[in-house]
């Protein structure tokens, strides 16, 4: 998965468990970018909850607990060994280029909460 297709495709799935429009909350994923890094959304549950109130739903924190914890798994694959060798080949070949898995998360808040595990 690349930034694009992976953040579209775990929208999507946060999407349904929110009960909101698809593609509106991949838009407004993908617009809020910026807020989302550097954390002006909250934590996580909050973001959710606010990215979804601005595509018009109302979720019940059962929702938000469920989209989170999609998004936790999306982010620990993005983390994984496997997945960062794909992404960072240069990385691999002995070129350190620093943290490039922060660089495919949406969300600071979820990566931290990842390194903390």
């Amino acid at each position: 998965m690349v930034r694009g297709c992976g953040e579209t495709t775990i929208a999507f799935q946060m999407a349904d468990v929110l009960e909101v429009d698809r593609k509106k909350l991949a838009d407004v994923v993908r617009d809020t970018f910026d807020e989302r890094v550097r954390g002006t959304m909250g934590g996580l549950s909050e973001t959710i909850s606010e990215l979804a109130q601005r595509v018009g739903g109302s979720p019940t924190s059962r929702q938000v607990a469920l989209a989170a914890d999609q998004r936790l798994e999306f982010s620990r694959e993005l983390l994984s060994d496997k997945y960062s060798q794909r992404i960072c080949p240069i990385e691999g070949a002995g070129m350190p280029i620093g943290n490039c898995h922060g660089l495919f998360s949406g969300n600071a808040v979820d990566v931290e909460l990842i390194v903390a595990e």
